[in-house]
């Protein structure tokens, strides 16, 4: 079992998804400039995360099916960034607040160490 499944198996076990949202074809979960601290398990569709400079859009990630997705660099400086989160067709997600997330994960050291190579 990869670190992956490792998680999303003790997320499943322990109850820590807080919602599950489903989001129309090319529907933003995340905007730029706005802050997402929120973990999301994609139960089906994708979405992709790009940004905008002067000249055109530049996608730099995508997540289908079976991942987890994050806009990491808000979710870790809790600050507003230029990403965008956008569905490529309809999309069911499970929700976790990083607060749930951190404490589940500082809970224990062996999740702590595992957290931190799974990043």
């Amino acid at each position: 079992m990869n670190l992956l499944e490792h998680f999303k198996n003790l997320f499943d076990q322990h109850e820590l998804w807080e919602d599950e949202i489903t989001l129309k074809r090319y529907e933003y979960l995340k905007v730029q400039g706005a802050a997402n601290t929120n973990l999301y398990y994609v139960i089906s569709g994708s979405l992709r995360a790009y940004i905008i400079d002067e000249f055109e859009e530049h996608t730099i990630r995508l997540g289908y099916k079976d991942n987890l997705v994050a806009a990491m660099v808000s979710f870790i400086t809790e600050q507003p960034t230029n990403l965008y989160l956008q569905t490529l067709k309809k999309t069911r997600l499970k929700v976790m607040s990083k607060a749930r997330l951190m404490e589940f994960i500082n809970a224990d050291a062996d999740r702590i160490q595992a957290w931190s190579r799974f990043l």
